[in-house]
């Protein structure tokens, strides 16, 4: 199903089922609120910033009061959006929202809770190269889901937290200046991606510009990436702490396998 130019609507749409629906509007308006529902089915986007003239939206992937949970899809295709709010529903039960995108392709939001309560959490599924960026001004957090994408993390304002075994396996995880990446206890061995749920250890670059925040969560086990810059500087492999002084905060440690931004290899010599 196709949803062109000249769409216009005055409240909500509501998407359900499991059918596959193409947006390429350009004349999305509305006077107050401009709702998007997803209830198990798949959207595909034709063109970027499909949701740009919202007063305000967001996209629900989660089910609603005593309904059952479908999980929902949406396909950047390729196009950059940019949503107010990813809808958490009602209750713990929510599946979430599928997002991927099979060339790179961004999804922005500026909170992820529909209500101001700041703590919102939101089931969100990334992958393919799907990107991801915070630009909120509250705590939010995607729980129970781990992200296998190839797409970047990017945390640009405000506080995003991973919790439930949440996280992201994406190629590189940003932290901008003024801005907090949360890992929750029970996300820190799997934050950024391990053996056990990616086959190999953590691929993931992570970049905190001076001023940004990595809070880590005391907990059995350190967070791991493959390897860390902070405030433009390539950092040394080895374990880092709050007392490093290098924007981490919390009790947790976080493990940097290499002091390059290349994957470090074995050495075979041959006589």
């Amino acid at each position: 199903m196709w949803f062109d130019s000249g769409v216009k609507p005055s409240w909500y749409y509501w998407f359900a089922g499991d059918i596959v629906y193409h947006l390429g509007w350009e004349d999305i308006s509305a006077a107050y609120l401009a709702v998007t529902y997803l209830y198990g089915s798949r959207m595909i986007c034709e063109r970027d910033n499909l949701f740009a003239k919202f007063s305000t939206g967001y996209g629900s992937g989660q089910d609603n009061y005593d309904q059952p949970s479908y999980p929902s899809y949406l396909d950047l295709n390729g196009h950059d959006q940019s949503l107010l709010h990813l809808y958490r529903g009602y209750n713990s039960s929510a599946v979430g929202i599928m997002v991927t995108s099979a060339v790179p392709a961004t999804l922005t939001i500026k909170n992820t809770n529909w209500k101001d309560d700041g703590d919102g959490w939101c089931r969100g599924n990334f992958t393919g190269a799907a990107a991801f960026t915070y630009d909120g001004s509250w705590t939010n957090k995607f729980t129970k889901i781990f992200s296998r994408t190839t797409g970047a993390l990017t945390v640009k304002k405000g506080a995003f937290k991973f919790a439930e075994g949440a996280g992201w396996g994406g190629t590189n995880v940003f932290v901008k200046a003024g801005a907090k990446l949360i890992i929750a206890a029970d996300s820190m061995p799997v934050a950024f991606g391990n053996r056990a749920l990616l086959g190999h250890q953590s691929w993931t670059r992570l970049e905190i510009e001076n001023g940004g925040t990595l809070e880590l969560s005391a907990a059995d086990k350190p967070a791991v990436v493959r390897s860390f810059v902070y405030n433009g500087a390539q950092m040394p492999a080895g374990t880092y702490t709050s007392a490093s002084g290098v924007g981490i905060a919390g009790g947790g440690a976080l493990r940097v396998r290499s002091s390059t931004d290349g994957e470090p290899c074995a050495v075979l010599l041959v006589r």
